[in-house]
C-alpha cells in the first residue's frame, strides 16, 4: 500500500548558493554578449538593407519584363545646396547658371565631387505606363460627338493631340482632362489647388524632383533654396511657376506647354485638332505616359546610400595611335544617387538621368518648352555599383538642412564590414554584393590625380595605378 504522507527519500533541491552562482554566470554572459550584440546592430541592419535592395532590384526588373514598360529606381535625395550645379551649355562647352530658354541645346552635368546628392536612406520604385484611349467601331474617341461606348472595338495611344481635343471638348465643370501624371504629394497639392481647380501639373507638388537650377537666371543657391528648402508653400509650386515644371522628376508637360505645341490650331472636318507639319511641335504626336509609384522603401535604421568620395575611377589607358604616348583614358562613374536605375522590358538594366535637352519647334525656336525629361546615359556595357554604408562612417555636419555629409576618418569608416557595394551588370541585370570600405582612399585615382599624366609609360604599368577594390576586379 502506498503511504501518501511519506516524503520521498533522496530528493534534493538547489541550494541558495548554487542558484546565485548560476545567476552570476548568466549575468557575466549577458555583460559580455549584449554590448557586442548592440554594437553589431548597424552591420546587421546593413546586411538586411542589401537584401531588401536586392529583392526590390529583382522586383523592378521582373515588373519591367512582365509589363512591357520601363521601371525605375529613383533615390529620394536631400542634397547639399553647395553641391548643386548648373546645366551644361553644349554650344559654348561651359557650365552655366543661365536659364535654358532659347538655348539650342543643353543637358545637365553632375558635380565632380561628390555629386548632386551625397546620401539618402530611401528610394522609390516607379513604373512607366503609357496611357490609352478607347476607340469605337466608327473610329470615334470619347471626346468626339457621337462616340458610342457600347461598340468600343479597341484602344489607341493617348497623345498630346488627344489631350488637346479633350480640353477643347471640356465643358468647364467636371471631368477636367487631367494631364500626364507623375508621383505627387496629394495633401500638399490639394492645399494649393487640386486637379479640379484647373492646370494640374502647374501646381501639383511632386514626391521627388531633381534639385538642379532650371530657373531663368539667378544663382543655383537661390533657386535651390526657394524650391527645395522653402517648399511648395512659398511662391513656387503653389504659384504655378512654369519653371518649376522642369524640376519635377518624371514630368511630361504642363497645360500651357501642351497648348503651345499646337501653334497653328488647325482642325479637321470633325472639329478635332490636327498636327501641322512645319509649325507645330513634333511632341504633339508623342504618347502620354503616367508614372506610378509601385513602392517607397526606407532602409533600416543607421543605414544609408552614399555617393563615394570620388566621382570616377580609372580602369585603363590605351595608346590608340601606337606612338608611345597614352592618349585614351577610360573611366567608370562611381556616383549613382543623381541617376535613375532603368529596367527595360528586354531585361537590360542601365543608368538614366533627369536632364534638360529641349526639342525645338520645326521653325527652330524653343519658347514654351521648359519641362525636363529622362535621358539614357550612353555608356558601354559593364557593371555599375550602388554603395551602402552605416551611419557611423559619416559626419553629417551641423543641424543645417544643407549640411555637407562627409566620410569620417574613424575605425568604422576604414572597415570593410562598414559598407557594401551592390554591383549589377547592365546587359543581363545580374548582380552581386561585396564588402566596401567607405574611406578607402588608398585605392583611388581620378582625373585630377597627377599620375594620369603618364607620358610614355606603357598601358600595362599605368593600369597598376587604377582603382582595384575587390568588387571592381570582376570587370
Amino acid at each position: 500500500m502506498i503511504n501518501w504522507g511519506q516524503k520521498s527519500v533522496g530528493t534534493k533541491g538547489f541550494s541558495l548558493i548554487e542558484l546565485l552562482v548560476v545567476l552570476l554566470i548568466f549575468a557575466i554572459l549577458i555583460a559580455i554578449t549584449v554590448p557586442s550584440f548592440i554594437a553589431s546592430r548597424p552591420e546587421r541592419n546593413l546586411a538586411s538593407a542589401v537584401d531588401i535592395f536586392a529583392t526590390d532590384f529583382s522586383y523592378a526588373r521582373a515588373k519591367a519584363q512582365q509589363g512591357g514598360t520601363r521601371v525605375f529606381i529613383a533615390f529620394d535625395m536631400a542634397p547639399d545646396e553647395r553641391q548643386v550645379e548648373g546645366w551644361w551649355d553644349t554650344v559654348n562647352d561651359v557650365a552655366s547658371n543661365a536659364g535654358p530658354s532659347g538655348t539650342p541645346s543643353g543637358s545637365y552635368i553632375n558635380s565632380n565631387n561628390p555629386g548632386v546628392s551625397r546620401t539618402t536612406n530611401s528610394y522609390f520604385v516607379v513604373q512607366e505606363r503609357p496611357r490609352w484611349i478607347d476607340v469605337d467601331a466608327n473610329g470615334l474617341k470619347p471626346y468626339d460627338t457621337g462616340f458610342n461606348p457600347s461598340i468600343v472595338t479597341g484602344q489607341a495611344p493617348f497623345t498630346y493631340l488627344d489631350w488637346l481635343n479633350q480640353y477643347d471638348a471640356w465643358g468647364g465643370t467636371v471631368d477636367y482632362p487631367v494631364e500626364p501624371l507623375y508621383p505627387y504629394d496629394a495633401a500638399e497639392t490639394f492645399s494649393a489647388a487640386g486637379p479640379e481647380d484647373g492646370a494640374f501639373n502647374d501646381v501639383s507638388t511632386p514626391l521627388i524632383f531633381y534639385p538642379q537650377n532650371l530657373g531663368l537666371g539667378g544663382s543655383d543657391t537661390d533657386d535651390y533654396n526657394d524650391r527645395w528648402i522653402d517648399g511648395p508653400n512659398s511662391a513656387t509650386w503653389d504659384a504655378g511657376d512654369r519653371d518649376d515644371q522642369a524640376m519635377k522628376v518624371f514630368c511630361v508637360a504642363d497645360e500651357a506647354e501642351i497648348l503651345s505645341f499646337d501653334r497653328t490650331v488647325d482642325f479637321d472636318p470633325n472639329g478635332n485638332r490636327i498636327y501641322t507639319h512645319g509649325s507645330d511641335s513634333p511632341r504633339m504626336k508623342d504618347q502620354i505616359l503616367d508614372y506610378i509609384i509601385l513602392k517607397k522603401v526606407k532602409l533600416p535604421e543607421e543605414v544609408f546610400f552614399l555617393n563615394p568620395w570620388k566621382n570616377t575611377y580609372a580602369i585603363g589607358w590605351e595608346d590608340v595611335d601606337n606612338d608611345g604616348t597614352i592618349d585614351d583614358f577610360k573611366y567608370k562613374d562611381m556616383q549613382f544617387l543623381q541617376y535613375l536605375i532603368t529596367f527595360s522590358p528586354n531585361g537590360e538594366v542601365y543608368k538614366s538621368e533627369w536632364t534638360f535637352d529641349p526639342e525645338p519647334f520645326p521653325d527652330g525656336n524653343y519658347y514654351g518648352q521648359s519641362h525636363g525629361r529622362i535621358q539614357d546615359r550612353q555608356e558601354a556595357s559593364g557593371i555599375h555599383a550602388i554603395y551602402m554604408v552605416i551611419a557611423e562612417t559619416m559626419d553629417f555636419g551641423s543641424a543645417s538642412p544643407t549640411a555637407r555629409v562627409m566620410v569620417q576618418e574613424n575605425k568604422k569608416a576604414n572597415s570593410q564590414a562598414a559598407g557594401r557595394a551592390f554591383t549589377y551588370w547592365t546587359n543581363s541585370g545580374k548582380y552581386y554584393v561585396d564588402d566596401y570600405t567607405p574611406n578607402d582612399k588608398t585605392h583611388s585615382i581620378d582625373r585630377d590625380d597627377p599620375r594620369l599624366d603618364l607620358g610614355n609609360v606603357s598601358p600595362q604599368v599605368a593600369r597598376e595605378y587604377a582603382y582595384r577594390q575587390d568588387f571592381l576586379s570582376k570587370l
